[in-house]
């Protein structure tokens, strides 16, 4: 298997994770209103938290199943959030991505979730791509929809940090919208 690579856009680096990433990711998703939009981040977020979710992020990548970035700003490589792409069936992946609050509506989400949606139809070949957010998250929504998502109702998913089942926003894009959409 080859190294993850990093995957570059206008303004922003999208990079494997860092250990000395973990003050920056401890700061950024250790603010509560991260856990209250993401449902899977805890909090509060501890140093601790930070390395065990570094040390799954290699061997994910080795199998295949699952892929993080830091989403950094390009000129200074400081951290601005985090995207990945998680394999759900054959085919078909999930992203999910958070960005630190001082850095909330500039845009960077949904920069780094069209590079990511490049990279999964492009390197992982999926045929597509799902997404989900907690209905109180509509800005979530929003990422998806300008990158061509399309809305398609809601659905009930597990979060044991939230205390059981949340309701979803979901969307997909299937990888011939998305080539349709490059077209235009």
């Amino acid at each position: 298997m080859l190294p993850q690579p990093s995957l570059l856009t206008e303004r922003l680096a999208l990079r494997p994770c860092r250990e000395r990433d973990v003050p920056a990711l401890v700061a950024l998703a250790g603010d509560l209103r991260i856990a209250a939009t993401t449902g899977t981040v805890p909090h509060p977020y501890t140093p601790a938290a930070a390395y065990g979710w570094l040390a799954t992020h290699a061997p994910a990548w080795t199998a295949d199943s699952q892929v993080h970035f830091a989403i950094v700003d390009r000129s200074l490589d400081e951290l601005r959030g985090v995207i990945s792409l998680r394999r759900e069936g054959e085919g078909i992946a999930n992203v999910g991505y958070w960005i630190g609050v001082p850095y909330w509506g500039h845009g960077l989400a949904t920069e780094a979730c069209a590079t990511l949606v490049a990279f999964g139809f492009d390197h992982w070949a999926l045929r597509a791509i799902n997404g989900r957010h907690l209905p109180e998250n509509p800005a979530s929504g929003r990422v998806l929809l300008k990158n061509g998502f399309i809305r398609q109702g809601r659905v009930r998913a597990l979060f044991p940090l939230r205390g059981g089942e949340e309701e979803l926003d979901s969307y997909q894009l299937t990888r011939e919208l998305w080539l349709t959409r490059l077209l235009d």
